[in-house]
């Protein structure tokens, strides 16, 4: 009798445990909550105050941005998360990797994933990921370039994200795409240095705290223009 009595007690403290959450050395994607991953709503990482597993809307912009100070630093999370999202069955994920910043992972021309865009019988969401815009953007043909991406805006299913070194998308500031499609108040930065950005520039995080210098696996998930510091998903 003795021994039940503790088990069940045993059992009871068990259930009411609350596991205390580590911030890993390294954070892998079994790291973070295993929720479906959708569209609107794929784990980048863990955020550093609340130790919650931080999550990217990619509908929020028909362009999104990865940027960082290094370029390094970006092309590497880009690199982990299209390995992963890659193998998701409710999501099509193309490269277009115009500048070769993806060492094995396989790129797509324009003409393949302008079909795969505008394939009538396509109902997956896409996510193209794409390096040298401005080379993607010369090859979408002159009769239709003028509204292309207003015409991949009405879909709703279908989202670019641009990976580059923050410095390069300075001189996109003046481009007609980048004025209408593409939005930094929602955005990804990697590494320090978001708060000598030029194209971030309507962050509402006090600028003594994205000032403070951060390890080169940290990131700012920055939604409506909250830089919230989150430790990246490094791989498996």
């Amino acid at each position: 009798m003795k021994k039940r009595l503790i088990v069940i007690l045993n059992n009871q403290v068990k259930e009411h445990t609350t596991r205390i959450k580590i911030l890993p050395e390294s954070v892998k994607w079994k790291d973070l909550d295993e929720l479906p991953i959708t569209i609107n709503n794929i784990p980048i990482g863990i955020e550093a105050d609340t130790l919650n597993t931080s999550y990217f809307d990619f509908t929020k912009n028909t362009i999104n941005l990865i940027n960082s100070s290094e370029l390094d630093l970006s092309t590497q999370f880009t690199k982990v998360l299209i390995r992963k999202l890659s193998t998701l069955d409710n999501l099509i994920t193309l490269v277009s990797d115009n500048k070769k910043y993806f060492d094995n992972i396989a790129s797509n021309d324009f003409n393949t994933i302008n079909n795969m865009i505008f394939n009538s019988n396509r109902r997956k969401p896409m996510l193209i990921f794409v390096t040298g815009i401005e080379k993607f953007i010369e090859s979408i043909p002159k009769e239709i370039k003028n509204n292309y991406f207003n015409r991949v805006q009405e879909l709703h299913n279908c989202y670019f994200i641009v990976t580059e070194k923050i410095d390069l998308m300075k001189s996109y500031l003046v481009e007609t795409w980048y004025k209408t499609y593409t939005n930094t108040s929602n955005s990804i930065f990697i590494g320090k240095g978001l708060n000598n950005s030029l194209i971030h520039t309507n962050i509402s995080t006090p600028l003594r705290q994205i000032s403070l210098p951060i390890p080169d696996n940290y990131a700012y998930n920055i939604k409506n223009n909250d830089a919230i510091k989150i430790k990246i998903v490094e791989g498996e």
